[in-house]
């Protein structure tokens, strides 16, 4: 009797080693993707009038007077969290006597997006550096991936589970809006993100 439980115990272990190989042979077997995963997170649209009329720059200087400044945390793939006023780089204007861009301006933590030509169906963007007070926003927020270190979608989704943004509107109130993903796709290495199309700007 021993020997028919040693016979079959070696059995199984041979059994759950194929197995074994097996999986891995098929996890080794599923492409990293080549490119980069981007997740875009976005505010809702602000309304018209949201921003007060004024000059605004962030410079990560203690003189900062941004738009907003951006909450950013995330557990995963390690902990991290900081704040960020935004936009940053030069001095941006809510102006009466600013162009009417067509939809919604994007205001992105680097710079300021806006419809200049074509029409929201058929855009052409650019970057702006005043919008009027009548202008509906929309704060977007672009999550890339590390090209050099790939991963699969799955473990792209988990990490994003545990991102989030908030936004504290400085030049609107001191409001805080929640930012929420609304889109993830897989683009080229080293492509700037384009947030250019329709389903941003309505």
């Amino acid at each position: 009797m021993r020997a028919r439980f040693a016979r079959l115990g070696l059995a199984a272990t041979l059994a759950m080693l194929l197995a074994l190989a097996s999986a891995s042979t098929a996890a080794a077997a599923v492409p990293k993707p080549t490119g980069q995963w981007v997740t875009y997170f976005a505010s809702r649209t602000l309304r018209a009038g949201t921003w007060l009329p004024g000059t605004y720059w962030a410079h990560n200087v203690p003189t900062d007077q941004p738009l907003f400044t951006l909450h950013e945390s995330w557990n995963l793939p390690t902990p991290y969290s900081t704040d960020q006023p935004a936009p940053l780089g030069e001095s941006y204007y809510v102006d009466p006597a600013a162009p009417a861009y067509p939809g919604v301006a994007l205001l992105r933590i680097n710079h300021i997006e806006a419809v200049t030509s074509g029409t929201v169906r058929h855009p052409t963007c650019s970057m702006v550096t005043s919008f009027r007070p009548a202008q509906r926003t929309r704060i977007v927020v672009a999550m890339v991936g590390d090209v050099n270190d790939p991963v699969t979608r799955a473990v792209w989704n988990k990490w994003m589970a545990t991102t989030t943004f908030t936004a504290t509107l400085d030049a609107g109130g001191g409001a805080t809006v929640p930012l929420r993903p609304i889109k993830t796709e897989l683009v080229p290495a080293n492509v700037f993100a384009d947030l250019c199309r329709p389903a941003f700007l309505r």
